[in-house]
């Protein structure tokens, strides 16, 4: 960072361990998919998405929903696992990801 930014602490790191990790799996070297092109997908420059993935900064629930349009119901699960206590944020973010979902399946 430079030296007028301030640092940002990593917030729910189990959210964004398993975020990270699932967006990893599903972004390059892994697949062809580039963190660039999921950026723009969901609305978001490249750097705001690497501090979401990473936990820098919360990503919004919004967000959430074209994640899961984009790579399907195991993301829900990988992101949120039966043993995640979710925040009243999480849970708005799991609602909209469900409700994009079934959005999808019903297109």
């Amino acid at each position: 960072m430079s030296a007028g930014r301030r640092s940002k602490v990593a917030v729910n790191t189990d959210f964004y361990r398993n975020l990270n990790e699932a967006i990893r799996k599903r972004t390059w070297p892994n697949t062809s998919l580039r963190l660039q092109q999921l950026a723009k997908a969901i609305g978001c420059s490249p750097d705001t998405m690497e501090r979401y993935q990473y936990g820098l900064t919360k990503m919004p629930a919004h967000c959430v929903g074209p994640l899961c349009k984009i790579f399907g119901p195991s993301f829900i699960a990988e992101i949120y696992p039966e043993a995640t206590i979710l925040t009243p944020r999480d849970k708005k973010a799991l609602r909209i990801g469900h409700a994009a979902l079934a959005a999808t399946e019903a297109a």
